[in-house]
């Protein structure tokens, strides 16, 4: 038992010292893409940084829909939206490291997105607990707005059997 004990612990700690790891490398290339100097391999990629300063959340988000895209920060979802335009963008993340503090999230709080060099700052209109099966706040709609995702309870040891989803709608567009 004490092996299989280290064993997970070393794990969960290569994991998450990964995850910072890249989210390092991330804020480096977003930097570079910032001041107009990607790098080579990177040009093809723009990132996403997403704030919520009510929760101290601040990290730069990938596109993807699989595990390692979730290992190295939240993930935007590439069917859906981009930021800023017309439907629903899609941001998932782990709950127990990028998302650990969005249960904290109210109706009311600004959530920051910079992408493609220009700042949208959305309101959220409210949060929910869903099942995992309910696909519904996946779907486009018509208005610009950004849906962040994570699994629930937070602090849920193992698969957790329900999903936080947090809704806000675009409020104001900056150069």
């Amino acid at each position: 038992m004490l092996i299989t004990g280290l064993a997970l612990v070393t794990a969960a700690l290569g994991q998450y010292g990964y995850m910072l790891f890249r989210q390092g490398q991330l804020r480096f290339e977003w930097k570079r893409q910032v001041i107009g100097k990607p790098q080579p391999q990177q040009s093809r990629l723009r990132l996403i940084r997403l704030k919520i300063p009510a929760i101290h959340l601040d990290d730069i988000v990938v596109p993807g829909d699989g595990y390692r895209a979730l290992l190295e920060g939240p993930e935007w979802l590439p069917q859906s939206a981009r930021a800023g335009t017309q439907g629903n963008m899609v941001i998932a993340g782990h709950r127990d490291t990028f998302f650990r503090r969005l249960y904290a999230v109210r109706p009311g709080t600004l959530i920051l997105v910079q992408a493609n060099g220009r700042k949208f700052t959305y309101r959220v209109a409210w949060k929910k607990i869903i099942s995992p099966r309910d696909t519904e706040v996946l779907q486009r709609g018509h208005r610009a707005r950004v849906t962040l995702i994570t699994c629930y309870p937070t602090y849920w040891i193992g698969p957790a059997p329900h999903r936080l989803v947090v809704r806000a709608h675009l409020i104001i567009t900056q150069q």
